[in-house]
């Protein structure tokens, strides 16, 4: 959630228990509106019986370019009495020549929103971007955007979690090709518990500030083949890291689309030398412009038994109101976790419905 809306994310739900979601949303002013969210676990589980929480959240367009938006939320669950609120703003600026992004927001530790989607708890993140954004019209140029930002976050006592600083360059062609760069991205992040990174290979905890460096290419989209990609490379914690991305997608017709991804990542650490890859195939297909089926397969070279596959089905049955059916296998990956953790294998399967009384 972070500075922005809370969400639900169905892949999430755990088995054995009994959901209630309800959302209500009411338009105000020309893009403007205020919501209103709650939802209900109720589990067989003496242990953790039930979890809820509700918030509102709030839209405000003045005078064309100025955008405010707010949310305050809170759950409750047994034995968390204290601590469990998450709220926050932000405000946006847009013109032809340049745009204003700033934020902040709370989320307290004992915040547990279990049926949405929570990036980190005890944090209190502050974000401010700026961009310009001239329009060349020369050498097919139809924009380039030149900006930066800083993201401030530390926990609700004050304590420096992270920070990220960066300029960004974005050169954006007339036939929807585009180029991107991050030419210094300097991150501090402190570490309160080992990063398993592969078999006995970890970064110990501590503090580490470190620069990286991007640029990445995207493929004109007009096409049946399209792609991306980019490279990565500069400091990592102790050590060093370069990282390759390519993804491909191909569109025989308007119905299917096929996409393979490849990341390789080669570390250079003290604690020792190693490469991941992760790849990924994903398929989809429009059954018509209401129905559709996407199904997404995923392995690494991390794990063992590291392979993982999602399939999702999504029934637009009115504007703004779906249906979601969704299966999920494979192995759940931790990251931020003490020691070598054997991976997780499970099997999940939801069933979600969004419904928008706007018509």
């Amino acid at each position: 959630m972070g500075i922005m809306d809370v969400k639900t994310r169905a892949e999430d739900f755990a088995p054995y228990a009994n959901y209630t979601v309800a959302r209500v949303k009411k338009p105000l002013t020309p893009g403007s509106y205020i919501g209103f969210m709650a939802t209900d676990k109720q589990s067989g589980n003496p242990f953790d019986p039930y979890n809820r929480s509700g918030g509102v959240d709030a839209k405000f367009v003045l005078f064309g370019n100025l955008n405010l938006r707010g949310y305050y939320a809170k759950s409750w669950t047994r034995g968390l009495d204290a601590d469990n609120a998450a709220f926050g703003g932000r405000l946006t600026y847009a013109n032809n020549w340049f745009n204003v992004y700033t934020g902040h927001g709370v989320t307290e530790k004992n915040f547990n929103a279990e049926m949405g989607f929570v990036t980190r708890t005890d944090d209190q993140p502050t974000i401010f971007q700026v961009n310009l954004t001239p329009r060349r019209h020369a050498l097919g140029i139809r924009e380039i955007d030149l900006g930066g930002f800083v993201y401030h976050d530390p926990n609700t006592a004050g304590q420096l979690i992270y920070k990220e600083w960066t300029p960004t360059i974005r050169v954006q062609f007339n036939n929807s090709a585009e180029i991107d760069s991050n030419p210094q991205d300097v991150v501090y992040q402190l570490l309160v518990q080992p990063l398993h990174l592969s078999g006995n290979i970890s970064i110990p905890p501590g503090g580490y500030r470190f620069a990286e460096h991007l640029v990445s290419y995207t493929s004109a989209g007009n096409r049946r083949v399209t792609y991306v990609g980019s490279f990565q490379w500069g400091d990592y914690y102790t050590g060093t890291l370069k990282s390759a991305t390519l993804t491909t997608q191909y569109r025989p017709n308007a119905h299917l689309a096929l996409a393979i991804n490849d990341t390789l990542n080669v570390f250079r650490l003290p604690q020792g030398d190693f490469s991941i890859e992760l790849a990924g195939l994903q398929v989809s297909y429009a059954f018509n412009r209401f129905l559709n089926l996407t199904t997404f397969l995923q392995a690494d070279t991390a794990q063992t038994q590291a392979a993982s596959a999602n399939i999702r089905l999504r029934y637009t049955f009115r504007p703004d109101s779906d249906l979601y059916v969704i299966y999920n296998t494979g192995t759940r990956f931790q990251s931020l976790v003490a020691g070598n953790p054997m991976p997780v294998r499970e099997q999940r399967f939801a069933v979600k419905a969004t419904y928008s009384w706007s018509r």
